[in-house]
């Protein structure tokens, strides 16, 4: 018993360039999806809420929320931290701060949401659902936990639909 396949060479030249092109399929693709998914993350994390509800809460523990009460009042007195004389002034450079991009290397693929700002953390938390200072929640902050979940989420799905898409176009 025998079975024949005969392979034609343009067929399998052209399977070649596909498979070449796939990178960089793969890199618009994360662009496109990164894109789409970071537009409901980033408006939820520019979000800028109400003035602080007072008395401000550093943190639950009492030791460390006076530490942090005496140490914000000393860097106002610095001139390191802006009020109008009663309230903290915000400048929107915080909630402006936030990014999503695509970084590509080889093989590598790397998406982020992010905030470069030093203060970030303890106004928003981190990915974990930690960091978050009790009087940023209070004030009304966005948790930056939920919305990165969501925002991975739709990234990957985002991305699997994008994917499947530009490869059936180039069939």
């Amino acid at each position: 018993m025998t079975v024949t396949v005969e392979i034609q060479q343009q067929g399998l030249r052209e399977a070649l360039r596909r498979l070449e092109q796939t990178p960089e399929i793969i890199r618009e693709a994360a662009v496109f999806a990164v894109e789409r998914s970071s537009n409901p993350a980033l408006g939820a994390l520019r979000f800028i809420p109400r003035p602080s509800v007072h008395p401000f809460k550093w943190s639950d523990d009492p030791a460390a929320n006076e530490r942090g009460r005496r140490g914000y009042f000393a860097r106002v007195a610095r001139g390191e931290i802006r009020t109008d004389g009663n309230r903290y002034r915000r400048s929107g450079a915080l909630a402006d701060a936030w990014t999503s991009d695509v970084e590509s290397s080889g093989t590598r693929l790397v998406a982020r949401l992010r905030n470069p700002s030093p203060g970030a953390r303890f106004v928003y938390g981190d990915a974990n659902g930690r960091g978050q200072i009790p009087g940023h929640d209070r004030t009304g902050w966005p948790d930056f936990a939920p919305v990165a979940e969501v925002w991975v989420e739709n990234t990957v799905n985002e991305l699997e639909e994008r994917v499947a898409t530009l490869l059936e176009r180039r069939r």
